[in-house]
Parts: C-alpha cells; sequence; structure tokens
C-alpha cells in the first residue's frame, strides 16, 4: 500500500469511528433538539459534556471527509487540475461523490464556526449546535458516498473491503 492509500484508509477509518460516535450521540440528545439560549441553560452537566461531543464529532467528521476528498482526487490521478476544496468538491460531484459541493462548503464553514468559544447559554451557540444536529445525517452519507466510490474505484487493494464497509453503512437511518 502506497502513503496516498495508507493514509486514505485512515482516514476511511476516522470517519467510520466518528461516524458512529455521531450515531451514539444523535441517540443519547434525541428529544432535545432544537435548542434554545434558554433550554442551554437548563441542560445539566451530561447533557452540555454530550453536546460538546456533537461539536467536536461533526469538526472531525468534516476535516476527515475534506481531507480524504483530496486524496480520493490525488489517487485518481488529477491532483494537479483540481486544487481547492470547491475544485475537489465540484470534481467528485461529477462521479455523484458529493451531491451538493456548495452544501459541503457550508458544512467546512460550520465546521469552522464550532471551534470558536460562545458564550454556553447563548443564542448563538444555540444556532450552531442545532446547525451541527442538522447536519449529522449529512455528514454520516457524505462518509457513505465516498467509501462506496473508493470501493467501486478499487483506488485501495481488496484488503480493504472491511475497512470500507463501516463507513458505507453510516448513511443507513439513524
Amino acid at each position: 500500500m502506497n502513503p496516498s492509500e495508507a493514509l486514505l484508509l485512515e482516514l476511511l477509518d476516522t470517519m467510520r469511528r466518528t461516524g458512529a460516535a455521531l450515531r451514539r450521540v444523535r441517540r443519547r440528545l434525541a428529544g432535545r433538539f432544537p435548542v434554545s439560549a434558554e433550554r442551554l441553560a437548563g441542560f445539566d452537566e451530561d447533557t452540555t459534556a454530550w453536546t460538546d461531543a456533537l461539536l467536536k464529532r461533526v469538526e472531525q467528521m468534516v476535516d476527515a471527509h475534506r481531507s480524504a476528498t483530496r486524496v480520493v482526487v490525488k489517487l485518481i490521478g488529477e491532483e494537479d487540475k483540481y486544487r481547492t476544496q470547491r475544485q475537489i468538491l465540484d470534481r467528485l460531484a461529477s462521479f455523484d461523490v458529493v451531491p451538493d459541493p456548495l452544501r459541503v462548503l457550508k458544512l467546512i464553514e460550520l465546521r469552522n464556526r464550532t471551534v470558536h468559544a460562545y458564550a454556553p447559554e447563548s443564542e448563538k451557540q444555540a444556532g450552531l449546535l442545532n446547525e451541527a444536529w442538522a447536519a449529522i445525517p449529512e455528514l454520516l452519507d457524505l462518509a457513505a458516498r465516498l467509501a462506496r466510490f473508493v470501493r467501486e474505484e478499487k483506488l485501495l487493494p481488496a484488503a480493504a473491503g472491511p475497512v470500507l464497509a463501516a463507513p458505507e453503512a453510516l448513511a443507513a437511518p439513524i
């Protein structure tokens, strides 16, 4: 396995682990969304920790997806043609891996906002949590689409099949 293949395998495994964590977070916080600043103020310590985990896992999933898309373009031999994230997403959209490149760019913007500290009970924080919550199914679907494409295009050796199956299964209903 060459270094790019090894990196892609690692990123897909990160998406598998992060996706599983997002599914747990979603189950754990079911019934608490949408949130408002007032509702946030009433969260107990455990729920606050779970919402922090939600933001961190969304951040990790977006980072892994963004990195993996770049490696995929490299492995299909087109890294010199598609250099910006937008170009990479547009190219993957042509393969139906990314349904909406602009939406993925918005997910990247959401990720960038999750790293900023806001007052814990602010409307801004509530809005961010609601956006992250709503993005979970979409992030899981993007991971599944990417893993499916990698398998179909044989971008990784056949031995990687079991690793690819787990991210592919992430798109199943939560």
